[in-house]
């Protein structure tokens, strides 16, 4: 990726063209516009507003890098035809900075395995150029940690759909969405964050987080049906399905509301421009119904 990409949205698009047509050369179920239009419209709308303008563009790629990461292992964690556990346990050995060697644990195995430590290795180098990468490189491991036990947690649930519980599901589920890492790639890229705000920060990230996957349970819903998904909150809800999307969505606006509470405290970060930002990745997810 050439240094004009920093500064260039027509060459990100293009990079991220050129790695959309990299996954889908290994895994076509998908619909590109998931990785070319959804995943770049979302993390430029939920960008941190203390991202550097230097920076903006690198930072989004990077997060599509993570947001394809999630997708692959999502699907090779909840979609019976793509279940492939051995595997994902080799697969999780990947993180930032790390680099293991993984084994084949089946026919197939070789296109996975590379298309996962090219997503990395693309995402590694995006974040070498970001101004804090050093500073918050533990950290990003760390919110990639909990991504992979939101997709264990989806693997247990395919396997054993009788351990299903709401409570777990609310607990782990919204970390599938990556949106906690994805603001932690955002601090790399801002130079003038003051770093005591982080941990109120990550509160706010959270609650953002779990904003996305109200969007995404609601316009995923049926198609994780259609392929025999068993681990949507949808599914789990004592009064069914039409119920459960109404209480999602007063759930929703009540932590947008306290997202726009929380901007009292923050000096680096502009929190009602990020619930701004969420308020149209929930937009954006209801109009892509169907492709994501």
């Amino acid at each position: 990726m050439g240094e004009r990409s920093i500064n260039d949205g027509c060459i990100l698009d293009y990079q991220v063209k050129l790695l959309a047509e990299k996954y889908q050369s290994v895994c076509d179920h998908r619909d590109p516009r998931l990785f070319t239009e959804f995943l770049v419209l979302g993390y430029r709308q939920t960008t941190l507003s203390s991202v550097g303008a230097e920076f903006t563009e690198l930072a989004v790629y990077a997060k599509v890098c993570l947001g394809m990461i999630i997708t692959l292992y999502d699907d090779l964690a909840d979609n019976p035809r793509l279940s492939r556990p051995q595997l994902l346990k080799e697969l999780y050995r990947l993180n930032i900075g790390e680099h293991p060697v993984l084994r084949e644990t089946g026919p197939g195995d070789f296109p996975l395995i590379e298309l996962a430590q090219h997503l990395f290795g693309e995402l590694n180098r995006a974040l070498s150029r970001l101004p804090r990468q050093e500073k918050f490189q533990n950290l990003l491991a760390f919110d990639i940690r909990h991504v992979y036990l939101a997709n264990q947690y989806a693997e247990l649930m395919t396997l054993q759909p009788a351990i299903r519980n709401l409570t777990e599901s609310k607990l782990l589920g919204p970390y599938n969405m990556g949106m906690v890492a994805a603001g932690t790639i955002d601090l790399m890229a801002s130079p003038c964050f003051d770093g005591s705000e982080t941990g109120r920060l990550r509160e706010a990230l959270i609650l953002g987080q779990r904003i996305g996957r109200i969007g995404n349970l609601i316009s995923t819903f049926q198609r994780e049906l259609d392929e025999g998904d068993l681990t949507s909150e949808l599914m789990l809800h004592p009064s069914g399905v039409g119920e459960a999307k109404q209480q999602l969505l007063l759930e929703l606006r009540a932590r947008l509301s306290s997202l726009h509470s929380a901007s009292a405290w923050a000096r680096s970060v502009d929190l009602k421009s990020y619930a701004d930002g969420l308020s149209g990745l929930f937009n954006l997810h209801q109009k892509m119904e169907g492709i994501i």
